[in-house]
């Protein structure tokens, strides 16, 4: 019986020419049907890919063979063959050739030909394994100890009145403060929505990494730069240095919370910078970028995954995606992104005019508001062309499954 499949990768519902087919576009396929699922698409073995070509090669020349025969011509027939691979209902990733030739004797009916290559066998199991990783968002600007421990001694002056405590400036900024950035907390729901639907951002003294040995852990949070010998470096992501990045992820007393050395997944620094720097550690800083220093250190700790960080200033989009600014655009991003600030401002600043009631007055101001209105939108696409989706540094590889 010919193989039947479920998810065709190469050749569509009809197959292609066995002339035309090239096998090693099923593993770009592959790729890019996991990457919709949602799933880790690199570093996927394919061991039957080498028997797979082999095949098709051995089919053409049977097919050029068929094309000559004299039988082909006794009969009026033009022999043909199809491929098509892809995720069989057995469950295996295969390539399958099938069609007529003609026969090799006189008289007797065309040849079917139908041979199948499996290149990753069970792969329904690998697929169910990946479909099942586990990923963890966590937004680092979100803290309940650090909260807790600013506000104790606030509610300790008030004596635990509830209502003198709302009514305390200082109550009211870290219950602020403990909501998180707003603009992280953007970041982070993106991200959540993309990696983890259904668990939403965890916060810093929540997040539970010790489970996971696959899958993406990222950490959102703003990161800090500082410019040297004429470069950018990441310096920090939330307040904290590569040392307590690393801490935080295997020095807890709750043994659950800490990654662990079967942790074969991606570390994503999802903050601004985080794999900005240079190739020569500076003198200033033992370490090139932010991301290579966390990577480092967690090796030392024998734990081997990929860490992922941003070239420039970083940001998630509304897919859940990251994107940067590119290390060589970084300068003119800040210079144009200040520019728009400063013409923002001065739109905003003719307001007065606008109000004033004088005809003169608002005439003027709603020339100036178009001519700043253009300049603003002319600038910021400018600077917008320095932005590049999915732009990350990487340090490590992937796991190979």
């Amino acid at each position: 019986m010919a193989t039947q499949y479920k998810k065709v990768l190469l050749g569509g519902s009809k197959g292609i020419d066995v002339k035309r087919a090239d096998v090693a576009k099923i593993a770009m396929e592959l790729a890019s049907f996991l990457k919709a699922q949602g799933v880790q698409a690199q570093g996927i073995k394919l061991p039957g890919l080498a028997k797979a070509q082999k095949l098709i090669a051995s089919a053409q020349r049977d097919l050029a063979k068929g094309m000559k025969s004299k039988h082909a011509q006794e009969m009026g027939m033009s022999p043909e063959l199809k491929v098509i691979g892809g995720i069989d209902t057995k469950g295996h990733i295969s390539v399958t050739v099938k069609g007529l030739l003609p026969p090799k004797k006189t008289g007797k009916p065309p040849e079917n030909y139908d041979k199948t290559q499996v290149i990753r066998k069970d792969f329904n199991k690998l697929l169910a394994e990946l479909q099942n990783d586990k990923n963890v968002v966590t937004n680092l600007t979100r803290d309940l100890p650090t909260a807790l421990k600013l506000l104790d001694p606030i509610a300790k002056k008030h004596k635990g009145d509830e209502a003198k405590m709302m009514r305390d400036k200082a109550y009211l900024a870290v219950l602020k403060a403990f909501d998180g950035d707003p603009v992280v907390q953007t970041a982070a729901n993106r991200a959540a929505a993309k990696y983890s639907p259904g668990d939403g951002a965890k916060r810093k003294d929540e997040a539970d990494y010790g489970s996971i040995t696959t899958g993406n852990i990222v950490l959102v949070a703003h990161g800090d730069r500082v410019k040297v010998s004429g470069r950018t470096l990441g310096t920090k992501l939330g307040k904290m240095s590569p040392k307590q990045i690393v801490a935080y992820l295997t020095e807890n007393k709750d043994s659950d919370k800490n990654l662990s050395k079967k942790f074969k997944g991606t570390l994503f620094l999802c903050g601004c910078f985080t794999a900005a720097g240079g190739i020569a550690p500076s003198p200033d800083y033992n370490y090139d970028t932010y991301a290579g220093a966390v990577w480092k250190l967690l090796k030392a700790k024998g734990i081997n995954c990929k860490v992922t960080g941003n070239l420039g200033q970083g940001r998630v989009l509304e897919d859940g995606k990251s994107a940067s600014v590119t290390p060589t655009g970084q300068d003119e991003y800040d210079e144009l992104k200040t520019e728009v600030r400063q013409l923002v401002a001065a739109i905003n600043g003719q307001q007065k005019k606008l109000k004033s009631g004088d005809p003169r007055a608002v005439a003027s101001a709603n020339r100036a508001i178009k001519v700043l209105t253009a300049r603003a939108k002319k600038q910021n696409a400018r600077k917008e062309l320095n932005v590049i989706k999915e732009l990350v540094g990487n340090y490590g590889l992937d796991p190979v499954r």
